[in-house]
């Protein structure tokens, strides 16, 4: 494997984090089961086949920009012979949690920070140890679990966004070193840096920031007086001093479900049924990282791109925290009458928010006892069994019971090769 010219060996910080994310991730999940998908331009679309979402690099070269309407560009894709594939979540999101578990064998501490990115704290490594362990990444991945990834290596998290950048510019692993930081930055776009924004960019071009190292080489009192402590942060990790730590936990802070129909949906039971499926698909996730939530907010939408476009939404605020799907339930049956009209809806959703750890829990004045115990139980079962055998097996009886008459469109769906047996890759000798 070669490396870029430009690597010391001297390393006077006792930090190292490793920046590994797959390369086109969706794009590369499609092409594991489908050699024949190989250097072919791939495209990923978005609920109700509407938008392409992800791309291969063979059809960025094509041209075709992130997030476009799929029928604006029909007649392009079907010329250049472009393969479309609807959004396999549960195929990605296995293919990720296999890749999360090929990082954890090689560097134990891990931060999940997307679906198909992860930083690694590598500071037990020496530095001489560290081009190594970069390649053994680089190759272990791809060979295991069949996706590519770049693999970057510095001091601080911010850095190592950077080191990550090179390593799929040049298709290596990349280490930045302390001592080689400023010529790491020297020609990078500060629109390039992991945190800089549109606005906060054109604030440091009128201050004369253009590049990373030109920000990198600014005295702290300078940027203390100018910029607020986010950016005071960025510019301590760009100069190598690490402020921004791993976050074991990666629990989310609020969660979010909501759909695009297929097909407008104006009966009220119909639309109900959307939203109670949503809400037990949130509580579960809300389950499984162990919290408990105080905040739930509703949502109906017509379709936004025509005239007189309604939304109503309404906020729930609960007096105790909870993490059981039928108290939100009753409490979403009450609002969702209260916001709903007459109209035909194209989309609808649920968030949760407000949340504590189940084990910071503790009952108010007004209740008997704790969280019910036998319920705790009886939903642990029931996520168990969903988990291990079938999405949404065994829930709530009057959740669900119409999902035929609103469910997405999705023409394009490949195969869950890893989570459904009937799926399974069949090799006939």
């Amino acid at each position: 494997m070669n490396h870029p010219k430009n690597l010391s060996t001297k390393y006077p910080s006792r930090k190292a984090y490793a920046l590994v994310d797959g390369n086109n991730f969706f794009a590369s999940c499609e092409q594991v089961f489908n050699p024949k998908l190989l250097r072919k331009p791939i495209g990923i679309l978005s609920n109700n086949d509407g938008c392409i979402i992800a791309r291969s690099n063979e059809l960025k070269q094509l041209g075709v920009p992130m997030g476009t309407p799929k029928f604006k560009w029909n007649k392009f894709l079907q010329s250049h012979d472009v393969h479309l594939f609807s959004a396999n979540f549960s195929l990605y999101g296995d293919m990720s949690k296999r890749m999360m578990m090929t990082l954890t064998s090689i560097v134990p501490s891990i931060e999940i920070y997307s679906i198909d990115e992860a930083f690694l704290d590598c500071s037990m490594f020496p530095p001489s140890e560290l081009n190594k362990l970069a390649t053994r990444i680089y190759q272990t991945v791809p060979r295991w679990i069949g996706i590519p990834v770049g693999v970057g290596i510095a001091p601080t998290k911010v850095l190592a966004k950077i080191a990550n950048h090179f390593s799929k510019k040049h298709q290596c692993p990349f280490v930045i070193y302390f001592d080689k930081i400023a010529d790491s930055l020297r020609d990078l776009p500060i629109k390039d840096v992991w945190g800089i924004g549109r606005r906060l960019t054109k604030k440091m071009n009128a201050l004369g920031i253009f590049t990373a190292y030109d920000f990198y080489k600014k005295d702290e009192e300078w940027v203390k007086q100018r910029f607020s402590i986010i950016e005071q942060k960025l510019h301590k990790e760009l100069q190598g001093k690490p402020v921004l730590h791993l976050n074991r936990t990666a629990n989310k802070k609020s969660i979010c479900v909501s759909r695009s129909f297929e097909k407008s949906v104006s009966h009220k039971e119909y639309l109900f049924d959307a939203v109670s499926c949503f809400l037990n698909s949130a509580v579960e996730k809300l389950r499984r990282q162990e919290s408990l939530a105080g905040l739930l907010h509703i949502f109906i939408q017509t379709n936004r791109f025509h005239k007189g476009n309604y939304y109503s939404g309404m906020d729930i605020i609960r007096l105790t925290h909870t993490n059981e799907t039928s108290q939100f339930l009753q409490s979403a049956r009450r609002s969702f009458d209260k916001i709903w009209k007459p109209h035909s809806y194209k989309r609808a959703g649920v968030i949760l928010s407000d949340f504590i750890s189940i084990k910071d829990y503790q009952p108010t004045f007004f209740e008997n006892e704790n969280l019910n115990p036998k319920l705790q139980k009886l939903q642990k079962t029931i996520d168990t069994i969903n988990k291990t055998h079938a999405k949404q097996q065994m829930g709530i009886a009057s959740v669900g019971h119409l999902m035929k008459n609103w469910k997405m469109n999705r023409k394009n769906l490949s195969p869950a090769y890893t989570t459904r047996i009937e799926d399974l890759i069949k090799i006939h000798i």
